[in-house]
């Protein structure tokens, strides 16, 4: 195993030299090139299985564990909807960053990957220190830093998130959403004794014990250096490449996507195996005060109520609290999972129906209501 550089102001190539299982010697050195490389290692040596991916990444420490108890596997991509970032740009971040225990190492797999697709940006928190001034740096060692998943509020996206007073803790009863809050240290030192800053545009909302404006106007000037363009590394992806980062150490972002092919399986370092928690909480998100919540409806985001037999079928899915499960299943007669007509369809033939179609309900609606004397407002309300 060994090192070269690559054409970035961080990180370096790793040559694994073999398919092997790393030996106790080769894992050590992994740390130790993760940790001499600023925190950003890539691999091209060609496909790399599920199990080959898990002993590299282990070398580095514990990875998180799904419910089943084996590695949690993840995959980021635009080709299913089972993926697990959201869509749209991601702008520089650590991955939970809001929690108390963010994870320490993140890797991404190229496993299916169109030239041309988007690429992922990263940026250095550890390097960043030496760039800025001395007394700067001084400062931020005496200062504490509040962290929210969602800056802005998930109902009002235009009014700032307040951190609650209490945080209730991941998992007990009443967390959910607005309790995605965490403090650390504006500047720590990792698990590899490494120092860093840990601030980021998407997740750090203040600084603690600074007037807003002040903290806001500190924060653009630390930003300024840490995001500068000759600072930031941009890795285009190519087919079997691995990524391993220091997720404490380093941030990564996602640009504005393009429309080419893009996935990427993932696993990460955990103490913690909190991803399902998550999960689990956004699942049951959905469904709030007796309504499930659509938040990309045609006329914006909605709460649908749904009667007793609705909510009893959903209930009645297997396996309907897995996160990952999906309302409507797998590929009949050639449909995707989510295929809103192939169910429909499948509903008008058990019921006799032929092939009435969803769409004419709607007008048939429209005008009945009309006819009844409601106003237009209303009828589009009801329609959607």
């Amino acid at each position: 195993m060994y090192s070269t550089p690559i054409d970035a102001p961080f990180g370096a190539q790793v040559h694994l030299g073999t398919g092997n299982r790393l030996t106790e010697e080769e894992r050590l050195e992994l740390r130790r090139l993760l940790v001499e490389h600023q925190g950003l290692l890539v691999v091209r040596d060609g496909p790399l299985s599920d199990e080959r991916h898990i002993d590299l990444l282990s070398a580095l420490g514990r990875l998180e564990r799904a419910e089943d108890g084996k590695p949690l596997r993840m995959e980021v991509t635009n080709q299913h909807r089972e993926t697990t970032a959201p869509e749209g740009e991601l702008i520089f971040h650590y991955d939970y960053a809001y929690d108390p225990v963010p994870n320490p190492v993140n890797s991404l797999y190229a496993l299916d990957i169109t030239p041309g697709c988007t690429p992922t940006l990263f940026a250095s928190s550890a390097t960043v220190l030496d760039r800025l001034p001395e007394a700067l740096v001084k400062r931020l060692k005496q200062l504490e830093a509040a962290h929210a998943c969602f800056l802005d509020r998930l109902d009002a996206p235009e009014v700032r998130s307040q951190e609650p007073d209490p945080i209730i803790p991941r998992g007990e009863a009443g967390w959910g959403p607005e309790h995605y809050w965490a403090r650390h240290p504006a500047i720590f030192r990792n698990s590899f004794g490494v120092e860093t800053l840990f601030l980021c545009r998407q997740h750090t909302d203040r600084f603690v014990g600074l007037e807003r404006a002040e903290s806001d106007e500190l924060l653009e000037e630390i930003y300024a250096v840490l995001y500068h363009p000759e600072h930031v590394h941009t890795h285009v992806w190519a087919p079997d490449d691995l990524v391993i980062w220091d997720n404490l150490t380093v941030q990564h972002a996602r640009p504005e996507p393009v429309d080419l092919p893009r996935t990427l399986r993932r696993y990460h370092l955990s103490e913690v195996d909190y991803t399902a928690e998550y999960l689990r909480i956004a699942r049951e998100r959905d469904i709030v005060e007796d309504a499930i919540a659509l938040e990309d409806s045609k006329t914006g985001p909605r709460a649908v109520p749904p009667g007793e037999a609705a909510r009893a079928l959903i209930e009645s899915l297997p396996d309907a609290r897995n996160p990952d499960a999906f309302l409507f299943t797998r590929h009949a007669e050639g449909r995707g999972e989510w295929s809103l007509t192939n169910c429909w369809r499948t509903v008008c033939a058990d019921a006799g129906l032929g092939r009435l179609r969803l769409h004419d309900l709607r007008h048939t609606a429209a005008s009945q209501a009309v006819m009844a004397g409601e106003n237009l407002s209303l009828v589009g309300k009801l329609i959607g």
